[in-house]
């Protein structure tokens, strides 16, 4: 064989073996490329706390993930089978909706669907569903503080009633209800001039009453209170003259003033489109405990009814503070900021509640109904539904509060930008193949020009 004809097959040889090795590193890159972008070391794992309750959870229970395996979300669906791999009672399942588009109406009220990709958790009496949107916290995984919760609920017989005071200007309460609706608490109204609070009643909410109670209402109201019942009352700063209900709140020793706290620590702002809010400090209780070792917010308007805690403890009843502002804070009497001088500052409490012993009844109350009328989903980092959550669970008693810390679907991978991504694909498909096919044929002709 002449070197003319040896010298073409090395280089048949050597280029094929180039392009071989290019589109294995394609092949590899590609992988590598994916699994980046969706696999995490510890996104998916539950905590322990799941982990000890599904040790006892002992009620037969589906999560249905309404979507074909195919399309389905795969961070959800990979933290949702945890939950059938850790306990043989759940069934973890996919449900297409383009076979089986009818499955949907028997987990939704009349004139509703469920979207795509939506989470059914259902016992044989009771479920709970949940939209794709509603199990994320921007990048972040949201799912087991919904879920656990959820199995808790389905695996119960008690139905909740929640009952909102009419009759004194409130506030309109919609955001409120519709929470309240969604974790399936049966709502309803009272009119407190006109009957007892109605039978069956968990809660009583009161939100921003512009005219006072009457010496009847305040009457009832301790009558459902002393069987155990629970109440929440929400103020403004410019709620004023509710001399009866105000005098009452004070039995629970909380106290309600006429000024107003504003809280001046800018590292507490958040900025919300035009709108100036703010953090507030979350006080160490039963129930806050996972949204601060989170370090996950509650937001309000950067100023709030000042409450006084009146005592500790009284007899069979104590107080705690909930919700503060910073030691930044300056409290003048009215309604308006104005530009304060030489004000002494300290934190104040703008949220706290009260509990009884004797009779296991329970009163809150919050200086800002901005808590609770604002959509949490557009306040960046806040968990103001989930605060209310928690605070009902366990004024209640159901030991349903729940809050993990979320986990970021993106955790542990390479972040890029697209013109990023367009610099790794012309590196690996363009750039790489030269340099391998030029390195190759340079090698090549030297050798040839050697022999």
């Amino acid at each position: 064989m002449n070197n003319r004809k040896k010298f073409r097959i090395n280089f048949i040889v050597t280029v094929a073996a180039a392009v071989a090795l290019v589109a294995v590193v394609n092949v590899f890159a590609t992988v590598l490329q994916n699994r980046m972008s969706i696999i995490t070391s510890d996104a998916y794992e539950l905590s322990d706390r799941t982990k000890d309750y599904l040790k006892t959870f002992d009620t037969p229970a589906h999560i249905y993930i309404f979507e074909s395996a195919a399309k389905q979300d795969e961070n959800i669906s990979n933290v949702l089978r945890r939950y059938g791999e850790l306990n043989s009672n759940i069934k973890v399942e996919n449900v297409n909706p383009m076979e089986d588009p009818t499955f949907g109406s028997k987990y939704t009220k009349k004139g509703e669907s469920l979207p795509a990709n939506s989470i059914i958790v259902a016992s044989d009496t009771r479920y709970r569903t949940f939209t794709l949107t509603s199990l994320y916290e921007g990048t972040y995984l949201s799912v087991e503080n919904k879920i656990t919760p959820a199995l808790e609920y389905v695996s119960g017989d008690a139905d909740m009633k929640a009952c909102f005071v009419t009759g004194h200007g409130e506030l309109d309460s919609a955001g409120m209800q519709k929470k309240l609706k969604d974790e399936t608490y049966v709502v309803e109204e009272w009119d407190s001039l006109m009957t007892d609070v109605p039978e069956d009643t968990s809660l009583v909410i009161c939100f921003r009453p512009l005219n006072d109670f009457t010496d009847e209402e305040i009457t009832k109201l301790d009558a459902y209170l002393e069987k155990g019942g629970h109440f929440q009352l929400y103020t403004d700063n410019n709620t004023k003259a509710l001399t009866n209900l105000y005098k009452y709140m004070e039995s629970w020793g909380i106290g309600f003033t006429d000024t107003m706290a504003a809280d001046t620590n800018s590292d507490n702002y958040l900025y919300n489109g035009s709108t100036q809010l703010m953090y507030a400090d979350v006080q160490p209780t039963p129930f806050t405990d996972g949204i601060i070792s989170g370090d996950r917010r509650v937001a309000y308007l950067p100023y709030a009814k000042a409450l006084d805690m009146l005592f500790e403890s009284n007899g069979a009843r104590t107080v705690m503070p909930v919700l503060a502002t910073t030691d930044m804070t300056y409290t003048i009497a009215g309604d308006t900021l104005e530009t304060v001088e030489d004000v002494p500052m300290g934190a104040r409490m703008i949220a706290g509640l009260a509990g009884d012993t004797d009779t296991g009844a329970s009163v809150y109350a919050a200086g800002a109904t901005f808590f609770m009328n604002y959509n949490e989903e557009d306040i960046t980092g806040s968990v103001n539904y989930e605060y209310f959550d928690n605070l009902i669970n366990y004024m209640l008693g159901t030991d349903a509060s729940f809050t993990v810390n979320g986990k970021s679907a993106y955790g542990g991978m390479l972040m890029m930008n697209e013109s990023q991504k367009v610099y790794v694909r012309t590196l690996v498909i363009i750039v790489i193949p030269l340099i391998v096919l030029i390195c190759a044929v340079i090698a090549l002709l030297r050798r040839r020009k050697l022999r």
